[in-house]
């Protein structure tokens, strides 16, 4: 969500990256009983899951900072609301009885205004449901791609904080100064299966793009294809990527009043 509006490609992350909201049905069953709850759907992304709550029942509204990927989850689901707008300055205050983020946070490098408007969005007693990447998240991606940045002459670029990828205590902090009160939280590897034998190197034009930031096209194809080559011993097996993520998945509770 920390990203400007025109640096995502909704349409390559829709098509090829379809495991960012197909892996988490069981944080979803997490809210419980849909009916007559309010949710916020922040990093809403193309809307696949802020939908899936809507069928569900619920009162839903999907809010990212990214334009295009707002006006793609219009065009596919237009029976729900979807707004743009930065998680660290979110309008509502006191109006959602849950809050619940997918692979969005670990995008805001200021955590701490996030949190508290975070809390501000829920009425007293609700609930935050996220899932983010957490400490270790594509480590071996990320040292890769830095590697070969360096390699090639572009050190600037490979020290791009693009990721805040905390552990269980470093976030809970940040909820528990916002207010929060932190029921569960769990740090757990996931490696995932990336799509075709393109996988690694769509994944890395679709989230390495900040690192690849004002360079020319040959040259991204250039280090795109140099990573991949890197990697292929450590994340793929036949033709079958996988990206090594680290989810952190955290349960809190604005106290009611």
């Amino acid at each position: 969500m920390a990203r400007q509006a025109d640096d995502w490609d909704a349409g390559l992350y829709a098509s090829k990256h379809g495991f960012v909201h197909s892996l988490v049905a069981d944080l979803l069953d997490d809210i419980g009983d849909y009916a007559e709850q309010r949710v916020l759907d922040v990093g809403c992304g193309t809307g696949e899951l802020t939908d899936e709550m809507r069928r569900r029942g619920a009162n839903v509204v999907g809010v990212d900072s990214s334009l295009s990927m707002v006006d793609a989850a219009r065009e596919r689901f237009p029976d729900v609301d979807f707004l743009v707008g930065d998680v660290k300055r979110l309008s509502w205050q006191n109006e959602f009885d849950v809050v619940f983020s997918n692979a969005a946070l670990h995008w805001v490098l200021e955590a701490e205004p996030a949190a508290k408007s975070l809390a501000r969005a829920l009425k007293p007693g609700g609930r935050l449901l996220l899932e983010m990447g957490g400490s270790g998240n594509v480590a071996i991606i990320r040292r890769a791609l830095s590697d070969v940045l360096r390699e090639r002459g572009h050190a600037s670029n490979a020290n791009t904080k693009t990721w805040y990828f905390p552990t269980i205590a470093q976030y809970s902090g940040h909820l528990e100064r916002a207010g929060f009160i932190v029921r569960r939280a769990a740090l757990f590897e996931r490696p995932t299966p990336l799509d075709g034998d393109q996988g690694m190197a769509n994944w890395l034009h679709m989230f390495g793009r900040t690192y690849l930031a004002g360079l020319d096209t040959a040259e991204v194809e250039t280090i795109i294809s140099a990573t991949v080559n890197r990697l292929r011993d450590k994340l793929c097996s036949g033709e079958q990527w996988h990206a090594d993520y680290v989810r952190l998945r955290i349960h809190a509770e604005k106290p009611g009043e």
